[in-house]
């Protein structure tokens, strides 16, 4: 699916947010039924029009078709661009399909020629990106409003998407004296897909705390925001929106414009800019183009070539490196298939409760063979302490990830993804990956917080001097955790374990080891048991005619998630399986 589907959609937002009263702050979602809109059009705003009959929100229309190429589609742009001093060269804007249904999802770019690694194919100056800036920077080309930025101070820190959303609104309410307004009036009318707006079936679908809550929080942060702040901007000297009301839908669009669009060109911690044009680049975790820094230029950027692209290839970039399902699902609205993101996680909250349920549901057993006794006594309580796992304001979140070869760059350099600023350039060795659709399952491994295996040894020791002094250390253990050896690493052999820990000969405690592995391998089950369905049944839904799109990407959301659980529980079984080995091994007298 590329950039959330966004052009080809119909509808207004899923949810009338403006009617939900005080659904958002009891963590609830409604939904309306919904609006149809043109995709071809520019929302209508008349910033000269009185505040009382002025609204920043969308006129339903009738959808128009995509045709299936446009080359001139971003002919005013493009003019637009090389009006500010930018170029475009080499590329063209294509509407794209779905690989997975082979529906239309949207515009994408396309190489116009065969390109050469590091060949510039669009600059755009500072002019050219919509931002503001702080009190603190010299770069700006014009003054902020100073009204502008007291607005956007208001916002969280976390919510930074909503930061920009407020310029990109202050300067769509401008219309046609705005500098980007050529850009704004090719911005989609609709985000299909985004968590945020999504209506109750599919929230509940999701299935997933952690991401449940980031809609919940967003939702009603939007709703609360656009009634107690935005609301009461007309008619005062504060008003940045030239008299014209931004409601909850304006807003809502603009937050999904920004966080579908929106690159950090100036590092982490400075605003983040869009970039008219490059934004149109679809995702992949394996990208053929990158955002570079200008070296000659104050702030310009550059969309340049990372690999050789034969002509009419569709242009990708990666929206970060790093980024999991989690950060794709929600700021973007797709999953990245066929090709995963190598850095899928599922984030779980620590509870010595758990591991109590997990070694009794697995039949963890101490070193007489009876079952353990995992009760909290202190000095199991001060090593989870020490791992930061207890107490308040304890970091209880803890994670099993899947992890594989991540894109490096190989050419050197710097290179600006969306959410993580300026990556550094990297020593690895390029990858072939022109023509990889899917990465094969021998090219990834799971892992497991280092700080959730700790603690699960130490539950399960007998007495605290069974823990050595760290209590995460075990060569059995090792293939588990992100500090073993590199991923593709496959486990220790069970021959390998009497050389690298001679203590554990003849028994030893490798009982504790077999005992930490069933003890995880029965907290993984607990939490793939808390999903309200199965793997199969969620392949039975969507397998069932007229789907509403945003359930079924719900549903594939928690599938990823379910399928990362049921890899973890049978990388711990296999690992459990070499330490029975060896403890065989170490009872016979190391004989086969």
């Amino acid at each position: 699916m590329n950039r959330k589907d966004f052009l080809v959609s119909t509808r207004r937002w899923p949810i009338a947010l403006e009617s939900c009263q005080q659904g958002f702050l009891n963590s609830k979602i409604c939904s309306a039924s919904p609006k149809l809109i043109s995709t071809s059009t520019t929302p209508n705003i008349n910033s000269s029009s009185p505040a009382s009959n002025s609204k920043l929100t969308f006129p339903p229309s009738t959808a128009e078709a995509i045709p299936p190429v446009i080359h001139t589609v971003a002919g005013n742009l493009v003019n637009w661009i090389e009006k500010e001093g930018g170029s475009v060269l080499s590329v063209y804007v294509s509407a794209e399909t779905c690989t997975d249904s082979g529906q239309p999802c949207g515009w994408g770019l396309r190489s116009a020629r065969d390109l050469s690694p590091g060949q510039q194919l669009i600059r755009l100056p500072l002019s050219c990106q919509l931002t503001y800036f702080d009190a603190d920077e010299q770069m700006a080309p014009e003054e902020e409003d100073t009204r502008l930025l007291r607005l956007i101070k208001a916002v969280p820190e976390e919510l930074w998407i909503a930061k920009l959303a407020l310029k990109l609104l202050n300067q769509r309410s401008m219309g046609s004296e705005s500098r980007y307004d050529t850009y704004i009036k090719n911005l989609p009318a609709t985000f299909p897909g985004i968590p945020t707006f999504f209506g109750k079936d599919a929230i509940d679908a999701i299935d997933y705390p952690p991401v449940v809550r980031q809609i919940q929080k967003r939702g009603s942060w939007m709703f609360k925001f656009s009634r107690d702040v935005l609301a009461r901007l007309p008619g005062t000297s504060l008003d940045v929106f030239g008299g014209t009301l931004v409601d909850i839908n304006a807003l809502g669009w603009a937050c999904a414009a920004v966080s579908s669009r929106a690159f950090r060109t100036r590092g982490p911690s400075r605003p983040a800019a869009m970039l008219p044009l490059v934004d149109m680049a679809n995702h992949s975790a394996f990208p053929n183009c990158e955002v570079r820094p200008l070296a000659d230029s104050n702030g310009g950027i550059a969309l340049v070539a990372k690999t050789s692209i034969p002509k009419d290839t569709p242009l990708t970039l990666s929206y970060g490196s790093n980024l999991g399902s989690d950060f794709l699902f929600l700021d973007y609205g797709f999953l990245d298939r066929p090709c995963p993101q190598p850095h899928e996680a599922v984030s779980l909250r620590f509870d010595p409760g758990l591991l109590q349920a997990g070694a009794f549901l697995s039949g963890a057993q101490g070193p007489s063979g009876k079952p353990v006794d995992p009760t909290l006594e202190d000095w199991r309580l001060e090593r989870l302490r020490s791992l930061g796992l207890v107490d308040t304001g304890a970091d209880v979140e803890v994670t099993v990830r899947r992890e594989g070869r991540s894109e490096v760059d190989g050419q050197g350099g710097l290179r600006a993804n969306r959410h993580g600023g300026i990556d550094s350039d990297s020593n690895d060795q390029d990858r072939d990956i022109s023509n990889s659709n899917e990465l094969s399952d021998s090219e990834f491994k799971v892992l497991i917080d280092e700080r959730l295996m700790a603690a699960a040894r130490i539950m399960m020791a007998a007495c605290e001097s069974d823990l050595e002094g760290d209590s995460s250390s075990s060569p059995a253990l090792s293939p588990l955790v992100p500090s073993s050896p590199p991923a593709l690493t496959p486990p220790l052999p069970a021959s390998s374990f009497a050389t690298s820990a001679p203590s554990r000969q003849g028994g030893g405690l490798l009982w504790l080891d077999l005992a930490t592995c069933r003890c995880v391998a029965g907290l993984l089950a607990i939490a793939l048991s808390n999903f309200k369905t199965t793997l199969e049944e969620d392949t039975s839904k969507l397998q069932e005619a007229g789907v509403d799109p945003n359930l079924k990407l719900a549903i594939q959301f928690r599938m990823g998630k379910k399928r990362i659980l049921k890899a973890a529980i049978r990388q711990v079984r296999e690992v459990e399986n070499l330490v029975i080995t060896q403890m065989a091994l170490t009872q016979n007298g190391g004989e086969e």
